[in-house]
């Protein structure tokens, strides 16, 4: 009986411990995945920056680009200087989100300022999105002539981002993930 029990013992010890690694090791993924995301979304800004995106079309076209690399972007947006959504990529499924004004929690508006005062990207944790239900939204503040000219702001749940990064570990997880 103490032999099964320690072998049971063992067996728990041994579960904690290979799930303590696969959640390290997915955790690791997944920071190195959304930190791609970031890169990709900082290059999109650098060519608003430079000129090289200077209408709907063309930032279409980039934005579509990163969503072919980076699926699991729900939209890729361009937000003005007065924080309204003005160019939504793709608009098909993310139409509520066109038009409207971002910042509608003391929350938003302070990563906003914060974004815009230190020239960098700053995401929020699990917000409501204007898509429909939980997310992470990312925003970088874009200069021309060395004025704040808007935000590209890009959001996508972070689910899918789990369930890669965990898959890429190991396929037999399945983990469930509800957002609250």
């Amino acid at each position: 009986t103490l032999f099964v029990l320690k072998t049971r013992e063992f067996q728990d010890e041994s579960s904690h411990s290979q799930f303590n690694l696969i959640a390290t090791q997915a955790a690791a993924l997944a920071n190195r995945d959304l930190a791609m995301r970031v890169v990709a979304l900082k290059g999109l800004v650098a060519e608003i920056e430079s000129e090289d995106i200077d209408d709907d079309i063309k930032f279409d076209q980039h934005a579509s680009i990163i969503r072919q690399t980076f699926p699991d972007f729900l939209a890729i947006n361009r937000m003005n200087a007065e924080r309204i959504i003005t160019k939504v990529t793709p608009l098909q499924g993310n139409e509520s989100a066109l038009g409207r004004k971002v910042g509608q929690t003391s929350d938003i508006v302070s990563l906003l300022d914060d974004a815009e005062k230190s020239r960098e990207p700053r995401a929020t944790d699990f917000v409501q999105l204007f898509q429909g239900g939980k997310g992470v939204a990312i925003y970088i503040p874009y200069y021309l002539d060395g004025h704040l000219a808007g935000f590209v702001n890009a959001v996508f749940r972070v689910e899918e981002v789990i369930r890669i990064a965990t898959m890429s570990v190991d396929p037999t997880i399945n983990i469930e993930m509800p957002l609250r």
